[in-house]
């Protein structure tokens, strides 16, 4: 017994040498070729094979950070690239932590109930609850009124244009939010450091 268990010790020694030294030589590799990969990355941007950024808030950023860089006339002293990513925050929760109750008919459009499932999506919904109203009626001229109601907002979406109400509701919550060109338009504003939603949008 006195024999077998140095041996016993010296084996595992050996084993375990063994893998933490296959473990070494793997680190190093992957290294290796993580360093290769860089060399090969290529010099001009454009030529690369992926193009999405990582996600959309992400990728919307990058977007904007290019065309300041690319403006001659860019104000950097002015650039508020953190408030762009607060309200892609918002659109992002929501867009997804929100729980749509009910949607019917009114004659000109839609009565729709919805609801947070987040706190943070609570929040977000309150601010876009008081700017986009007025967005939705300056390129549609839609008239939506949002109604809070202890942890919901009851939504009233209406059209003085017979021929767009069934549009109208077909959009329900989440189009009537997306719908329009004006979110563009106002990320670039809000990253050159002209927030057009004033103190609406403001955390």
């Amino acid at each position: 017994m006195r024999n077998v268990l140095p041996k016993l010790f010296l084996s595992c020694f050996i084993i375990t040498s063994t893998v933490a030294t296959a473990e070494e030589m793997d680190h190093s590799k992957h290294m290796m070729n993580m360093q290769h990969t860089a060399s090969q990355a290529p010099k001009n941007p454009s030529n690369t094979i992926l193009k999405e950024a990582g996600n959309d808030v992400f990728g919307t950023i990058q977007e904007a950070i290019k065309q300041l860089d690319a403006n001659p006339n860019t104000n950097w002293a002015k650039v508020d690239l953190e408030a762009l990513r607060q309200h892609l925050i918002d659109m992002k929760n929501f867009t997804v932590d929100v729980a749509i109750l009910s949607q019917k008919n009114t004659p000109k459009g839609t009565n729709i109930v919805i609801k947070a499932t987040t706190d943070a999506a609570k929040k977000s919904l309150a601010r876009a609850m008081a700017a986009h109203p007025a967005m939705l009626k300056a390129e549609t001229g839609w008239t939506m009124k949002a109604k809070a109601e202890e942890d919901k907002f009851i939504l009233d979406i209406s059209t003085e244009k017979p021929a767009e109400v069934a549009r109208l509701r077909a959009l329900g919550y989440i189009g009537v939010m997306a719908l329009g060109n004006h979110h563009q338009i106002h990320h670039w504003m809000m990253a050159s450091g002209n927030n057009p939603h004033g103190t609406h949008m403001q955390h």
